[in-house]
């Protein structure tokens, strides 16, 4: 039997105050808010748009399933995510996805409203035992695997510039092959949010389409995007 791809997207639930705290200071707790919602929604739909993947959110807290259901609708499979740190919640989703009889499952986040299809098409069509999607903040947006290795997960420093190095570091005390996608983008800061904003200014201009369409309308609503 031949089982699809899984690609899986790492989310938390929005919470004004708690939800991208870095942009509270220019788009408040509420608006800050609604930008984090956008990216889950924007993300779900990209990720629908790869062709023989499976599309699983894995979701936190546990008592958000509903209201996630209802965001992402009744397509997409819901998983809670499980585990005390990040790196034990990356590496249960995996093998969760493993169980279920994926022969190749990447996770990735939520923050890259602009990361062209492409990327992903790219991810899930790779041969390797590893396949990474550099960040330029130093770490990923993206891992996949054949086989998990929990070991790609354990001592690393999340949350830091020295992700991206310590996990190829991980891979190659492993011994497994790797093959890395083109850097792209995370949103998380105000620089970073006058990047995402300068770029689809731009791509608006040019009349690209398929941008993020629910990004775009919450950016144009805050008055941030024309």
């Amino acid at each position: 039997m031949h089982y699809p791809r899984a690609l899986a997207i790492f989310a938390k639930w929005p919470i004004a105050g708690q939800a991208k705290t870095r942009l509270v200071p220019v788009l408040g707790s509420a608006g800050a808010r609604d930008l984090a919602r956008s990216f889950l929604l924007d993300a779900v739909e990209l990720a629908r748009r790869v062709e023989g993947a499976d599309v699983v959110v894995f979701y936190t807290p546990r008592d958000q399933r509903r209201a996630f259901q209802e965001l992402v609708g009744s397509s997409v499979a819901l998983v809670a995510q499980n585990g005390d740190n990040l790196g034990e919640r990356m590496s249960n989703a995996l093998s969760h996805l493993s169980t279920r009889g994926y022969e190749f499952s990447a996770l990735m986040g939520t923050d890259l409203p602009t990361l062209p299809l492409n990327r992903l098409v790219s991810a899930l069509g790779k041969s390797r035992s590893v396949v990474l999607g550099p960040s330029l903040d130093g770490g990923y947006y993206l891992i996949g695997v054949r086989t998990l290795h929990r070991h790609l997960f354990e001592g690393i420093e999340w949350s830091t510039s020295r992700v991206l190095g310590q996990t190829l570091d991980r891979i190659t005390a492993l011994g497994l092959d790797v093959e890395c996608l083109e850097p792209w983008y995370d949103v998380d800061t105000p620089d970073d949010l006058n990047l995402l904003v300068s770029h689809l200014g731009l791509l608006i201009a040019s009349g690209k389409p398929d941008l993020p369409r629910y990004t775009v309308n919450v950016l144009q609503r805050l008055g941030r995007l024309r």
